[in-house]
C-alpha cells in the first residue's frame, strides 16, 4: 500500500519541535510496516522563508522575491519513506484565500513525484483538518484518492474556525464531510467533534517511541524532590497555576525544585511572576529542549507536572509514563485519556490551584507507590508505537478495501 501524508505542522529549521509527533508517527509507521511505502508532502509548513505576515511588509516583498529561488527536493528517510517538498508561499486565508491554489498545486506536485518513485497512491493521511485535510479533500475531488484525517487541534476547533450553532469554517467542514475516517486522538476530542456533526469518527491516540523513551538505568536519587514540566510558554499550558501551586507546596516542603522546559511568548512574564511569588530560587528555566534533553529530564525527575487548561491528548504525559515517571495533571480533556487518577498519578480540576498543590504534595508523600515498571507496562499496552501503528494500519486497510470494492 502507498500512503501519502499531508501534515499541517511539521518540524523545520525554524520550528524544530512543532509537529514532531507527526514526524515520529510517520517514521515509525514506515519502520514497523516495511511492506508499505510512505511519503510526506511539504510546501513550507513552519518554514519562515515561505510564511508571509501582514505586519512585515518589507520582509514580505523580500521573501516573495527570494522564494522564487527555493528549489523542490526529495529526502529519503528510509527505503520506504521519503519527504517530497515543493515550495509555496503561505499567508492569511483572509487575503486571496491564503494562496490555496498554489499550495494545492505544490501537494499535487509532491503526489506526482511520490508516484514516480513508489507507484500509485492508495490513500492520503492528512494531519489536522485544516489546512492539510482541506488539501486532501481537494485532491480527492480531482483524482478520486480516498483520505483520512487525524485531528490534533487544541482546543477544537481553533476559535477562528468556529461558527455559530456548532458550525465550522466551510473548508474545514468539507474536509471532514468527505473523509473516509476522522481520527480523534482522545475520547474527549471525539465527543467534541461529534458535537459539530462530524461523522466516521474513531479514536486512536498519538504514539510515543518506546525505543527512545524508556526506563533509566538507575532511578533518580535526588536530594530535592524534583518536578519536571514541559510545554510551550503560552496560556494553554497553565504555567501561572503551576507557579501558584508550587508556592503553596514550598510552604510545606521547602526542599523541592521545579524544572520547566519550553519557550514561548509568555516566558519572560512567567519568570517575572515566579520572582513576584518569591520562588525563583527553586525553579530552573530550561528553555527549548531537544528530544535527548527531554528524555534526560524525565530520567532525573521524581514526577512530571503539567496543569494545562486544555489538551487534545498531551503526548508528554505518555512520554513521562514511558520513562516510568508518574504525572500530576488536570482534567483538561486529554490528560484523563492517558492518566488514571491514583494509578498513574493525580488529576485535579482545571485551574483549581489548591487541588493542584494538594496533588503535588501527595506526589511527594506517595512517590514510592508509583512503580516505574508498572507505569512503563501500562504505557506499552496503550501508547507504544507498535500498538498505535497497528490501529492506524487497520484504518488504512479498511478504507482501501472499501474504496477498492
Amino acid at each position: 500500500m502507498n500512503i501519502l501524508h499531508i501534515p499541517s505542522w511539521y518540524p523545520s529549521e525554524n520550528e524544530p519541535i512543532t509537529g514532531i509527533f507527526i514526524q515520529e508517527q510517520i517514521a515509525l509507521l514506515a519502520k514497523h510496516y516495511p511492506q508499505h511505502n510512505f511519503g510526506v508532502s511539504l510546501w513550507g509548513q513552519q518554514d519562515y522563508r515561505l510564511l508571509l505576515w501582514a505586519k512585515d511588509h518589507v520582509w514580505n516583498l523580500k521573501k516573495m522575491y527570494q522564494s522564487q529561488k527555493i528549489q523542490s527536493y526529495t529526502q529519503e528517510i528510509s527505503p520506504n519513506c521519503t519527504i517530497f517538498f515543493s515550495p509555496a508561499l503561505t499567508w492569511s486565508r483572509k487575503i486571496f484565500y491564503g494562496n490555496r491554489a498554489n499550495i494545492l498545486q505544490a501537494n499535487l506536485n509532491n503526489l506526482q513525484n511520490f508516484e514516480k518513485k513508489f507507484g500509485k497512491v492508495d490513500l492520503i493521511h492528512a494531519h489536522v483538518g485544516f489546512p492539510a485535510g482541506y488539501y486532501a479533500f481537494r485532491i480527492a475531488q480531482k483524482l478520486g484518492i480516498p483520505y483520512v484525517i487525524t485531528e490534533q487541534m487544541s482546543p477544537f476547533p481553533f476559535p477562528y474556525f468556529e461558527r455559530k450553532n456548532f458550525r465550522l469554517y466551510a473548508p474545514l467542514a468539507q474536509a471532514f464531510a468527505y473523509s473516509q475516517k476522522n481520527i480523534a486522538i482522545s475520547p474527549a476530542l471525539l465527543n467534541r467533534m461529534a458535537q459539530f456533526g462530524i461523522k466516521n469518527l474513531t479514536y486512536i491516540p498519538n504514539l510515543t517511541d518506546e525505543t527512545f523513551f524508556y526506563l533509566p538505568n538507575k532511578m533518580p536519587q535526588n536530594e530535592q524532590f524534583t518536578f519536571f514540566c514541559l510545554g510551550r510558554m503560552v496560556a494553554q499550558k497553565g504555567i501561572p497555576d503551576l507557579l501558584q501551586a508550587f508556592a503553596i507546596v514550598l510552604k510545606y516542603y521547602p526542599n523541592c525544585q521545579l524544572r520547566i522546559g519550553g519557550e514561548g511568548e509568555m516566558l519572560k512574564s512567567y519568570q517575572q511572576y515566579a520572582q513576584k511569588l518569591g520562588i525563583s530560587k527553586h525553579i530552573s528555566w530550561l528553555g527549548l529542549l531537544n528530544r535527548t534533553n527531554v528524555r534526560n529530564e524525565f530520567w532525573q525527575a521524581d514526577a512530571f507536572v503539567l496543569p494545562s487548561l486544555h489538551e487534545t491528548m498531551g503526548v508528554v504525559y505518555a512520554e513521562a509514563l514511558a520513562c516510568g515517571v508518574p504525572v500530576v495533571a488536570t482534567l483538561n480533556g486529554g490528560a484523563e485519556s492517558v492518566i488514571n487518577h491514583n494509578e498513574h498519578g493525580y488529576l485535579s480540576p482545571v485551574s483549581d490551584i489548591q487541588e493542584l498543590a494538594k496533588n503535588m504534595i501527595l506526589m511527594i508523600q506517595n512517590r514510592q507507590k508509583f512503580y516505574s515498571q508498572a507505569l512503563r507496562n501500562y504505557f506499552l499496552q496503550r501508547f507504544a508505537s507498535f500498538a498505535v501503528c497497528q490501529q492506524i494500519i487497520s484504518v488504512y486497510e479498511e478504507v482501501a478495501h472499501k474504496h477498492k470494492r
